[in-house]
């Protein structure tokens, strides 16, 4: 009979450790748990930032590149206007070695002395 009441005793002794051991075990998950939630939410801001880091350079460039396409192509008028020529001669004189840069500053100068003289 003492050996039954041993076993029960050290039965109730286990299963005392056991509960313990459990509660503990559940506060660690719980920490776990909390924790791990916190680096989700931290890992989906990151996300967020990420995307809209991205729309933010890409937008204005798309835009960008929107506006700029006609004003690329009014250029050559408006270089016409100052040069007296074509965008197209210019680069090719300058190119040539010919002073098409020169040729721009003289066509400036005349500007001016008609401006000038009036």
């Amino acid at each position: 009979m003492d050996a039954n009441i041993i076993a029960n005793e050290s039965d109730e002794s286990n299963h005392q450790k056991i509960i313990a051991e459990l509660s503990r075990n559940r506060e660690l998950l719980e920490r776990i748990f909390a924790s791990s939630e916190k680096a989700r939410r931290y890992i989906f801001w990151l996300h967020v930032m990420s995307v809209l880091k991205i729309v933010l350079i890409v937008v204005p460039l798309i835009i960008g590149l929107i506006f700029v396409g006609p004003l690329l192509k009014n250029l050559g008028n408006v270089m016409s206007i100052y040069t007296g020529g074509n965008i197209d001669d210019i680069l090719d004189e300058d190119a040539s070695g010919d002073g098409g840069v020169n040729n721009f500053q003289d066509n400036i100068k005349e500007l001016k002395n008609i401006l000038n003289e009036k």
